[in-house]
């Protein structure tokens, strides 16, 4: 036997499965809705609230010298969090706050913030986040 074969891992044969939670499976031929919630849908996202994300951004900010890489982060994350509480006006609100900091990075959320909204809203609801709207 040799010596190499001995300490190699085995690799594994995983069948991948259809995920229903998967986000690029729920957003299918629409590549452009998945590149504007592929970084915006939140695990948890009742875990910090949108003033308390806004609140801490402005901290950042505030700081001599700001630290314009966490305020910018934080901006994002109370975006992401008025993305699953259906506001669509906040998350036009934080996302341009976030774009004012990052001018070069592309905000594609802001292009169609409503479409994103009614999107991340069936996807919390498919995820079973969030109670569907009667």
């Amino acid at each position: 036997m040799e010596f190499g074969k001995l300490f190699r891992k085995r690799k594994e044969v995983v069948e991948k499965k259809e995920n229903p939670e998967d986000l690029k499976t729920f957003c299918g031929e629409d590549t452009e809705l998945f590149a504007i919630l592929e970084d915006k849908i939140l695990i948890d996202p009742e875990r910090m609230t949108m003033e308390e994300a806004e609140n801490k951004a402005k901290e950042f900010e505030s700081l001599k010298p700001p630290n314009l890489r966490y305020a910018g982060i934080y901006y994002k994350h109370a975006g992401c969090i008025a993305l699953f509480h259906d506001d669509v006006e906040k998350v036009k609100k934080y996302f341009s706050k976030y774009h004012k900091l990052f001018p070069d990075k592309p905000i594609p959320i802001l292009n169609n913030p409503e479409k994103a909204v009614v999107k991340a809203q069936e996807y919390y609801q498919k995820r079973g986040q969030k109670e569907k709207k009667t």
